[in-house]
């Protein structure tokens, strides 16, 4: 079962590596502002990061970790964070719709036909709930995170390859 994860520690980590020069990335082909970075944290499992910057700062931070297979399709996990001082300003839902964008039309050169995004987010979080609703799906499931034990919800959308 899918479980939450915290964002704001990617974008963190991110932001380290980013100031030191140690992640590759490049421009989006959909969104040239938003720039891109694909890495394997686990043999096998493809992440795909989206940030927006301001100089050497990430300001946003959409992530896509692969996390297994539903109705015969890929799933990918969402992760958004904004950084503090930098929210309230809608930048949640837009790195998270430039990002499914950028995926989207990413995996148009690929067999990828289609996948699933998912995002698990606690029913406490209303900010995130909210870009979940608005961005991934206006559905979604009850259920209780099975890494924290605490009421969730999970969103889930099927997106087709931009072919």
């Amino acid at each position: 079962m899918p479980a939450m994860v915290d964002p704001m520690a990617a974008l963190v980590s991110f932001q380290q590596a980013y100031k030191r020069g140690a992640v590759r990335t490049e421009r989006g082909r959909v969104h040239p502002k938003i720039l891109c970075h694909m890495d394997e944290p686990a043999p096998g499992v493809i992440r795909l990061t989206y940030v927006r910057t301001q100089g050497m700062t990430v300001t946003a931070l959409c992530s896509f970790s692969q996390a297994g297979v539903h109705e015969g399709f890929p799933v990918f996990q969402a992760g958004v964070a904004v950084a503090e001082g930098h929210r309230g300003k809608g930048l949640a839902k837009h790195i998270t719709g430039c990002a499914i964008d950028e995926i989207r039309n990413g995996f148009a050169s690929t067999p990828m036909e289609q996948f699933w995004i998912e995002a698990i987010v606690s029913r406490d979080n209303h900010a995130s709930n909210a870009v979940a609703t608005s961005v991934i799906s206006e559905q979604r499931m009850e259920m209780i995170d099975e890494a924290s034990g605490q009421p969730a919800y999970q969103y889930m959308v099927l997106v087709k390859s931009g072919r």
